[in-house]
């Protein structure tokens, strides 16, 4: 049986629809669902980086300081939106490499 993307769904239960419910309707639903999950969820990450940052910033850079010699911040080259090199920032987990490209 070939698979297809698009398939007729039938609700045998619910007469008013006459035991057929087309895919748009379950697209559409599924698309308002999605965008108000994506809504819910950067709405909750943000609340949450805004109360954890402060106190685990300083927490981890204490650490890394702590439990190595070397910088807190390890800095990479990347290449971004069109070709566009930059700066990457981000916590020193590792030994710092002197042959490694800075």
């Amino acid at each position: 049986m070939p698979s297809t993307i698009f398939k007729t769904v039938y609700y045998p239960e619910l007469p008013e629809s006459d035991g057929q419910l087309e895919i748009r309707g379950h697209l559409y639903n599924r698309r308002s669902y999605l965008a108000a999950k994506r809504i819910v969820d950067i709405f909750i990450s943000s609340m949450l980086i805004v109360l954890f940052f402060p106190v685990l910033f300083p927490l981890i850079a204490l650490v890394i300081k702590l439990s190595s010699k070397g910088p807190v911040f390890f800095r990479q080259k990347r290449v971004g939106f069109l070709g566009k090199i930059f700066w990457c920032y981000k916590f020193r987990t590792m030994y710092v490499n002197d042959l490694a490209d800075s």
